[in-house]
């Protein structure tokens, strides 16, 4: 399926399209160019989640873990990775990526998650996000979670 970002609106609304969508143990890979929103699609998911705290990406200690303020579905966490600047794809596990994994709790979801394949669970969903040569963006995400509304 599709969604057209044209605006931080839209880019907030499918946000929240997608936060309604998560359940605990799901793990998302986002994916697209340098600058194509993956930070700010995260950023907006945080908050509809009920995440208070800015969440900036986590590039260079390779994850954060984010807590709920309130439970949703079950979901008590939010770990935000980020692969961009990983060279070998153990690094995410030596980490601690399994521990998040295997909470039943959490939902990950790793930025740059097409460079790590060998190492995300089968389960991984996938939301991938592109930016023409306008600036237009439009995000591709699982079938299986049915028209943006």
């Amino acid at each position: 399926m599709k969604a057209n970002l044209s605006n931080l609106q839209d880019t907030k609304h499918f946000a929240d399209f997608v936060a309604r969508k998560l359940m605990p143990g799901d793990v998302i890979s986002l994916e697209g160019n340098l600058g194509a929103g993956k930070t700010t699609l995260l950023q907006f998911i945080a908050s509809a989640l009920g995440i208070s705290k800015q969440t900036t990406s986590p590039t260079f200690i390779l994850f954060r873990v984010l807590p709920l303020v309130k439970s949703k579905r079950g979901i008590k966490w939010l770990v935000h990775g980020d692969a961009y600047r990983v060279q070998r794809q153990e690094e995410l596990t030596e980490a601690g990526l399994n521990d998040y994994l295997q909470d039943p709790h959490t939902v990950t979801i790793i930025e740059w998650g097409n460079n790590v394949p060998n190492i995300l669970p089968k389960r991984t969903k996938q939301i991938l996000i592109k930016k023409d040569a306008s600036d237009v963006r439009s995000a591709t995400y699982p079938d299986a979670w049915g028209m943006l509304s």
